[in-house]
């Protein structure tokens, strides 16, 4: 989950940088896929009622 959240501005600011306009859409999708992998466990967690207590009270602040 670290990973993907970091890699969300990194793609995002890449993606900027680039001189093409497919090469920034790109960066673009990969950071949306990257969206995608940090909303799944997130949701599923949550729906499940699986995180713990401590995990809920972080996520809360």
């Amino acid at each position: 989950m670290k990973r993907s959240s970091i890699s969300i501005p990194s793609n995002i600011a890449e993606g900027f940088m680039r001189f093409h306009k497919k090469e920034t859409v790109q960066f673009l999708f990969i950071a949306l896929g990257s969206c995608a992998e940090l909303r799944d466990p997130n949701y599923n967690c949550r729906k499940t009622s699986v995180y713990c207590k401590r995990r809920k009270r972080k996520f809360n602040k």
